[in-house]
């Protein structure tokens, strides 16, 4: 296996989140601390809870971190020490950790479109008894499986889920960088026959010719890319869009497919689109909006100043953005009540 480019290399040294925030020890929220943000402000954002992928990464990470105690947490660093360490390292069982292993992870087809874990499921459930405190009109989700169970376990139990509008929202799905970040194919028309029929589809005209399109979320991707998937479909008519994205995966990795750029202006998007449905519907400020979607998608989200003053060269740093756990959330500033 080669080593990382020099490119990947600079983004190592400038990108190094430390390992316990991905590992189980998660940091501990306060929830009676947050209250006053979460009550000020009209968004949440809300990562979904733990999926399969989450907890395949996490046992990995540890496995590798027993031998390697010093090995951070970003995808170039596991995957940079793993190429220099000859492609492996050795486990508490003598068992090799490979960088093939690593990356057989990243491209596991059976981790497409993850679904929750069992500590996922537990985890939103846990947190109904926050949500339950405000009144919501509008709950947007990611049309990734883990966002819509999320949503499902979290908001099961609230008083008003009967009246609460439950809207998939294509632009909040994650960055598309692994396998578990692809869309099943199916799982639009899917979903309307899911959970009753509680969750609707898109707010934007667009959106309404997702359904019956396997394949919509190519549309969000920069014209390169949707480029290349048309070449694919054409040189290979019997192969599926996936095949293309599960070997693209192995062949830019530790990078990702989507670009930081391009995310970034699907999440000016979603903000654009958010504002206008907040003023079209006229919601008044006590009724809440969440936003249930991942975890570098709402980096990016959140780092909106951020790119704006300094381009997309490099990551924010959890100092300049927001690096949430499984299920937490964040109130959105943007949205904060006017003073009188």
């Amino acid at each position: 296996m080669a080593n990382l480019s020099n490119q990947g290399a600079r983004r190592l040294q400038l990108f190094r989140p430390k390992i316990k925030q991905i590992l189980a020890s998660a940091k501990v929220i306060n929830y009676k601390e947050r209250r006053e943000d979460l009550e000020n402000t009209q968004v949440f954002a809300i990562r979904h809870g733990q999926s399969i992928q989450n907890a395949h990464i996490g046992e990995l990470f540890n496995k590798i971190c027993l031998e390697s105690p010093k090995i951070e947490s970003s995808h170039e660093s596991v995957h940079n020490s793993l190429s220099e360490k000859e492609n492996s390292l050795k486990n508490e069982n003598n068992k090799l950790t490979t960088l093939g292993e690593w990356i057989d992870v990243q491209s596991d087809r059976k981790l497409i479109d993850s679904s929750l874990s069992e500590r996922g499921r537990l985890q939103s459930k846990e947190l109904q008894n926050v949500v339950n405190q405000f009144k919501f009109h509008t709950v947007f989700v990611s049309p990734l499986k883990r966002a819509i169970e999320t949503a499902y376990w979290m908001f099961k139990g609230h008083k008003d889920f009967d009246q609460i509008k439950f809207v998939i929202f294509p632009l909040l799905m994650e960055k598309l960088h692994v396998s578990a970040d692809l869309p099943n194919p199916m799982a639009l028309k899917q979903i309307q026959k899911l959970h009753s029929q509680k969750f609707k589809l898109g707010i934007l005209p667009q959106d309404e010719n997702k359904q019956d399109n396997p394949n919509w979320y190519v549309e969000l991707l920069n014209q390169d890319l949707q480029s290349q998937v048309q070449q694919f479909k054409a040189n290979n008519p019997k192969l599926q869009v996936q095949d293309f994205f599960i070997q693209k995966i192995n062949d830019v990795y530790p990078g990702a497919i989507e670009s930081t750029e391009n995310c970034f202006y699907r999440t000016l998007l979603a903000r654009k689109s958010l504002i206008q449905y907040i003023t079209n519907n006229q919601i008044e400020h006590t009724h809440k909006i969440a936003l249930v979607g991942h975890s570098a998608f709402f980096r990016i989200y959140f780092a909106e100043q951020y790119f704006q003053e300094n381009g997309f060269e490099r990551q924010p740093s959890l100092e300049e953005s927001v690096c949430l756990e499984n299920c937490e959330i964040y109130p959105d500033f943007n949205f904060n009540k006017k003073s009188d």
